[in-house]
């Protein structure tokens, strides 16, 4: 359409320079937060590394795999190899719970071309079914997502979207799924590690709960939590333990920044994808 040329032509130096400003930016959040990770748990080390972690996935990881930088000379920054391929690739370029390529399935294929339908992976409304449709007070239901919130990358986004990655593989490999898959049913650490049906067990059939820990979670567990305080247990006093606790309320945080921000879409969007998702069941 006419909207879309002209803003592939406007693309250019400035797409650039505010890239580069948005990298400057995040790595002096890294290096604050990352510089002061052995001192006392506080405030400012662990809303820096908060910050480094959140805009390395919405400002610069979500863009960059979006191709929004594919038609200027923004070195790495293209959607074509961006944190993909390696796990040198995905340490240097974006390290986070989420798996490069299984997020590129799950949020740029399946996600903005099925905004608000059956197919759409992220589809609120049928994902916490069945929690709306349990029988408890409304206050214990608040509760649970606000429990939710601190942990739902590596609690439920990180094997979600690996769960459509392996579901794309075996539909381009032409393999079988196993019989009674319930492919659009949403996956979690619980379900994976702790199947309570049929369903869920035939699911691990496909996820492959080892690869997924292997693969998906250890490369940032090991590189943020393990091998970045690592220097510091070789002094003498509680600095790795110090750095450790940092990380981990930072990992809380940004997780909570990221839910929040998700969040904060949803009243712009609510009526107008609400009711296609109705529509389409209706119409199935």
């Amino acid at each position: 359409n006419e909207l879309g040329k002209r803003l592939q032509k406007e693309t250019g130096r400035d797409d650039v320079e505010h890239l580069n400003k948005i990298l400057e930016w995040r790595n002096i959040a890294c290096l604050v937060g990352v510089l002061t990770m052995w001192i006392s748990p506080n405030p400012i080390t662990v809303l820096a590394l908060s910050t480094w972690t959140y805009s390395s996935w919405t400002m610069i990881a979500h863009h960059t795999c979006h191709g929004g930088y594919n038609r200027v000379d923004a070195g790495k920054y293209n959607s074509r190899g961006f944190a993909i391929g390696s796990i040198p690739k995905r340490i240097t370029d974006w390290c986070d719970w989420m798996l490069p390529e299984a997020w590129n399935v799950e949020h740029n294929r399946l996600h903005h071309y099925h905004l608000g339908e059956p197919l759409d992976p992220d589809l609120v409304e049928r994902n916490l079914s069945f929690l709306r449709d349990m029988k408890i007070p409304m206050s214990i239901k608040y509760g649970a997502v606000g429990a939710l919130m601190p942990i739902w990358k590596w609690f439920y986004y990180a094997p979600n979207t690996f769960k459509e990655l392996q579901i794309a593989k075996f539909k381009s490999e032409k393999k079988a799924f196993p019989e009674g898959l319930r492919p659009f049913e949403a996956v979690t650490l619980r379900t994976m590690f702790f199947p309570e049906n049929e369903a869920q067990k035939k699911m691990n059939e496909v996820v492959q709960p080892t690869l997924f820990a292997t693969k998906v979670m250890a490369p940032f567990f090991l590189t943020r939590f393990v091998l970045l305080p690592l220097p510091l247990l070789f002094l003498q006093g509680p600095f790795f333990a110090h750095a450790v606790v940092n990380l981990i309320l930072a990992d809380l945080l940004t997780n909570i920044h990221g839910f929040l921000a998700l969040l904060s879409l949803r009243p712009f969007a609510r009526n107008r994808v609400y009711h296609m998702y109705r529509k389409t069941y209706s119409n199935a």
